[in-house]
């Protein structure tokens, strides 16, 4: 995209609407204004028309139309308009136009000189043919006692009046131009401001687009563009976390295939290597039976790696689904405890048991024996020989606690204790590394939580937290 496209777009409709308001408003203000300077300019001369009128009736009762026309002559020094009296035989007096006759003017003018002997102020421009220019006519009563005894005309003009409008419209002029002006700055310095976030946010996409999701725009208002900078923010980062997470999957993708290459090669080294040894012929007859004994334990082996495999596999599918039903826990945890006596006798383990207020809970009873059965065989596993292996059920906190005294766990491990394959360093040769990932699988699908406490060299405690569904 073109970054200034969008700037000057916006500047245009900004400046367009405001050019053809100002224009529509020039027009309307000089339309007001003209009719404002011509009305103005008609009540002037009705006042001059009135002041001279009041002038003729103080001074007519002595006064012949030769005075009137040398109080005529005196006016005119100092005024622009000029001054007709019309008498009550129709007669009209000018200054230097000679002899007029009424019955010569022309219908319009005849009618504003009727309607002022009916005592009616009136304008009009009906005497423009006995003017030099166009002009504007006011007419006025002449009385004297109180009656009608001529009418006063005063004639100006228009050129007068269009001066005063043209004057207007050159200040008019100006201050539109002074605007747009104005407007001009003003929509270029909004629209910088307006479209400087699109263009940060058209860059940011384009970063995106080329694989950099460690960007942001840094939009703080709430508005339409500040929740377009934070969804844009939000996806970005949604996008840095799915990179790394594709990162981090490949990477488990990777040790997972090392590390079920590495499981699976110790015991089909050995199965290989004694099959060939039998084949041969190079078993002595005595060994025959211990050959074939480890053959049987390394399959055993390799059947509960795929099993436990195919598992992790099922419970990690989002389409996995049981059908629970209500199941007794202290009627499993009975079995598997009668289970792990036998698997610890070798080791002389002692057992402190106390889980008879078990609930009931929903879940599967297989997979349920599977958890108890890890986290027991784990006890005995790595408890000292002739200790103590504690069961125990708090009904109050709702927790079934699994606790050996042995080995312990390095502190540094515990966050990874239960990933798959993982094993700490005092743990390598032992087991496949995935029993606890596991029972975390089997726990999470029950609405259990699993957390492990410990202390290196003094003892490990597994706390299975029961949830809202007993």
């Amino acid at each position: 995209m073109k970054q200034g496209s969008i700037t000057n777009r916006f500047r245009w409709y900004i400046l367009i609407p405001l050019l053809s308001f100002a224009i529509l408003l020039s027009f309307m203000f000089f339309v007001l204004f003209k009719n404002y300077a011509t009305e103005y300019q008609q009540n002037q001369l009705i006042s001059q028309a009135q002041n001279i009128s009041e002038a003729l009736s103080s001074t007519s009762t002595h006064m012949s139309m030769g005075g009137m026309g040398m109080y005529l002559r005196f006016l005119y020094q100092s005024m622009e308009e000029e001054v007709w009296v019309v008498d009550k035989d129709f007669q009209i007096l000018t200054r230097g136009r000679g002899a007029i006759s009424y019955q010569q003017l022309p219908e319009e003018a005849k009618q504003l000189v009727t309607e002022v002997f009916e005592g009616k102020s009136s304008i009009n421009e009906g005497f423009n043919l006995y003017l030099d220019d166009e002009s504007i006519t006011v007419g006025t009563p002449l009385y004297v006692s109180s009656q009608i005894v001529g009418v006063v005309l005063v004639h100006t003009k228009v050129e007068n009046v269009d001066t005063w409008v043209n004057q207007g419209l050159i200040y008019l002029m100006i201050s539109l131009l002074i605007g747009m002006s104005i407007s001009f700055v003003a929509a270029w310095l909004l629209s910088k401001r307006f479209t400087k976030p699109l263009i940060e946010m058209s860059q940011m996409t384009s970063q995106i687009a080329s694989g950099k999701t460690d960007v942001t725009v840094n939009y703080r208002y709430e508005d339409e563009l500040g929740t377009l900078a934070q969804s844009l923010n939000h996806m970005a980062l949604q996008l840095k976390q799915a990179s790394h997470q594709r990162f981090e999957m490949e990477r488990l993708r990777k040790n997972f295939i090392a590390s079920v290459s590495h499981e699976l090669k110790t015991p089909v080294t050995v199965l290989s290597g004694a099959i060939e040894s039998l084949m041969d012929r190079m078993v002595e007859t005595e060994d025959i039976d211990s050959y074939y004994e480890k053959m049987q334990r390394n399959v055993f082996v390799l059947k509960r790696l795929i099993s436990d495999l195919l598992e992790l596999t099922r419970l990690d599918s989002p389409d996995f689904t049981f059908e629970k039903q209500r199941v007794d826990t202290y009627k499993i945890m009975e079995h598997c405890l009668f289970n792990a006596q036998f698997s610890g006798a070798e080791k002389k383990i002692h057992w402190h048991v106390d889980v008879k207020s078990l609930p009931k809970i929903l879940g599967d009873e297989d997979r349920l024996t599977q958890l108890f059965t890890i986290l027991l065989d784990n006890a005995i596993q790595y408890s000292y020989p002739d200790k103590v292996i504690s069961v125990i059920y708090r009904p109050e906190e709702r927790q079934l606690l699994f606790e050996d005294e042995g080995e312990g766990i390095d502190e540094h491990d515990l966050p990874h204790i239960f990933d798959q394959f993982y094993k700490g360093k005092s743990e390598q040769g032992r087991g496949s590394g995935l029993g606890l990932a596991l029972a975390s699988k089997i726990a999470k699908v029950h609405d259990l939580d699993l957390r492990i406490e410990s202390e290196k060299g003094v003892y490990t405690r597994v706390i299975v937290q029961f949830g809202g569904n007993s």
